[in-house]
């Protein structure tokens, strides 16, 4: 390639990435994203939530949710202070660390829904009392819009530290110890990615159990939940083995709204 062809194709190249970034309306870009927590631990106390140093909600209680809340993608700073705890205490790195259940700094992308679960036990964490915020994506692997009126959506995530690997099974169903919508599933304090993404299954009511994993017995009866089409669900254990008794939470995501 001579020269002058040389400066051609750079100016037909700049002509057509100037177009182009000139073809999208900056205000198109969404710079944001959304986050939602859980306190899923069974023995932590009530808490208050800070994104961000700002207050987003107080005296949450073992299985409280919180709404979506909105704020700009990229790094934000999430810390779980139980309510008995003096908030002015977090001027400090070392008060953060002695009074805080959880303080971590963490990427959120924009455009994308996060559910953080405050889950593990006050006697597993670490040296600093910590117990394991769990990040989760909520809208991977959504339908297409001609999927929305016949599909719901559904995953199970296993939170409940000392209960054994379980088995999520559709009562009539799924009548063999190998069976299940979700199957030998144990307690993790990460969920792989593989098991954020959502199984599709019909709408309807569904009659779930939670069983041991690889055997018929029953450790937990969700009984009847509806899935409705356009919508997903995360089904979740909560409680441990021998103290807070077992039992199970249900968030819903509206895909069809958001």
């Amino acid at each position: 390639m001579n020269k002058s062809t040389f400066s051609v194709f750079l100016s037909i190249v700049f002509t057509i990435v100037f177009l182009a970034s000139c073809s999208k309306d900056p205000a198109s870009f969404d710079t944001k994203t959304k986050i939602r927590v859980v306190h899923a631990s069974p023995n932590a106390p009530a808490v208050n939530l800070l994104l961000n140093g700002t207050n987003i909600a107080s005296g949450v209680t073992f299985t409280g949710t919180t709404p979506y809340l909105t704020t700009e993608a990229g790094f934000n700073v999430l810390q779980v202070v139980p309510v008995d705890r003096n908030a002015q205490a977090l001027s400090s790195l070392r008060s953060t660390l002695r009074d805080t259940l959880i303080s971590s700094r963490d990427n959120y992308l924009f455009d994308f829904n996060y559910t953080v679960f405050a889950a593990d036990t006050v006697a597993n964490a670490d040296s600093t009392r910590r117990i394991t915020p769990i990040i989760v994506f909520d809208n991977l692997n959504l339908p297409s819009a001609t999927a929305l009126d016949t599909t719901a959506l559904v995953r199970f995530f296993h939170l409940a530290p000392g209960a054994p690997n379980v088995t999520v099974a559709r009562v009539g169903t799924d009548t063999l110890a190998t069976q299940g919508l979700f199957v030998n599933r144990p307690f993790s304090r990460t969920i792989a990615t593989s098991q954020q993404i959502y199984t599709s299954v019909r709408p309807g009511t569904y009659n779930l159990v939670v069983r041991q994993a690889n055997t018929l017995t029953q450790v937990l009866n969700v009984g009847n939940v509806n899935f409705e089409a356009g919508k997903a669900y995360t089904i979740y254990a909560r409680g441990f083995s021998g103290g807070q008794p077992l039992s199970h939470g249900v968030l819903v995501y509206d895909y069809k709204t958001d």
